[in-house]
């Protein structure tokens, strides 16, 4: 199975359609079931002597997606005249100053609105991100047990 990257999944809905929570919470189950079967992941744990060498690997590969995801131009912020920032970092600030959010769905939206940025663009970008940074952070504590 070959992974499908936020650039190919995007093509898939239609121009100007808007993505609800639900549809967001569905995009973060896909890029991660996805990547894993693009690997193989789950057959070669199975059936590998030393899965830590497996899980080493797919963590390896992990951390060099993410951060090649980090140059995307959909990902970066340009918000602020002369600072360039990630949209992610953008998303966790404005999590931390509002409580009234009450979800990363809410979030994106919201920076959306103040950026005058593409919601269906973004939010497929960041599901991507935060589904493949969330599966590298869950093995990586794994892989320390």
């Amino acid at each position: 199975m070959v992974y499908q990257d936020a650039y190919e999944v995007a093509n898939e809905y239609v121009p100007g359609a808007r993505l609800r929570a639900q549809d967001f919470l569905e995009l973060l189950n896909r890029f991660r079931s996805s990547y894993l079967k693009s690997i193989c992941y789950n057959e070669r744990i199975a059936s590998n002597r030393s899965p830590d060498s497996v899980r080493n690997e797919m963590l390896n590969g992990l951390r060099e997606y993410l951060s090649a995801m980090q140059n995307r131009p959909e990902l970066k912020d340009h918000s602020d005249p002369g600072v360039s920032s990630y949209v992610c970092t953008k998303l966790t600030d404005m999590w931390r100053a509002d409580d009234r959010l009450c979800s990363l769905y809410d979030t994106i939206c919201l920076y959306c609105q103040t950026c005058n940025r593409d919601l269906k663009t973004t939010m497929i970008h960041v599901a991507e991100y935060r589904s493949l940074n969330k599966l590298f952070h869950k093995e990586r504590r794994r892989s320390q047990q």
